[in-house]
């Protein structure tokens, strides 16, 4: 039970509610997915009441059943990406050919088409493909700063000297 008290819209006061795990389905691009979420409900009247954190935590769940039932790129790799290649996420975006915010929307939860998230895949696994991306699109990045940083980042993970 939560200490946490809101406002429940059928009795009309501040109550302390209770949550509970539950099989839940919903629906993402005309498809039912299955997963394990939480509900919280009234501890008064028993009303089913929204609260966002919850919300939010049954939301990432669906999308990790989602990326997973499809064989998408785990969100735990996409948030890796920036890391590895010392790499802002905007700067990513620009790199790849895409919109400024595409792979911050990625990297906060959003689940990615097939063809993004390939390419994401891709370039985890792959770092010498990502080399490739970095020369052949140096020239998308708003600072050399931003360049060089990655390069040497990526110089080190392919052992290369620094410099090449």
């Amino acid at each position: 039970m939560s200490t946490d008290k809101v406002l429940c819209c059928e009795c009309r006061k501040e109550v302390e509610y209770t949550v509970e795990s539950k099989q839940m389905t919903s629906q993402l691009s005309d498809k039912d997915y299955v997963y394990t979420g939480q509900e919280a409900r009234c501890n008064e009247c028993g009303s089913l009441l929204w609260i966002p954190d919850i919300h939010d935590s049954n939301l990432r769940v669906l999308y990790d059943v989602c990326r997973n039932e499809n064989g998408l790129v785990p969100l735990d790799v996409v948030r890796a990406i920036p890391k590895k290649y010392d790499i802002g996420q905007r700067p990513l975006s620009l790199l790849l050919g895409w919109d400024e915010q595409t792979f911050t929307r990625y990297y906060d939860g959003d689940v990615p088409s097939r063809q993004y998230s390939d390419m994401l895949r891709r370039i985890y696994d792959e770092p010498e493909y990502y080399s490739e991306l970095l020369e052949a699109n140096k020239g998308s990045l708003k600072s050399s700063l931003a360049y060089s940083k990655s390069r040497q980042a990526t110089d080190r993970i392919l052992c290369l000297p620094e410099g090449y």
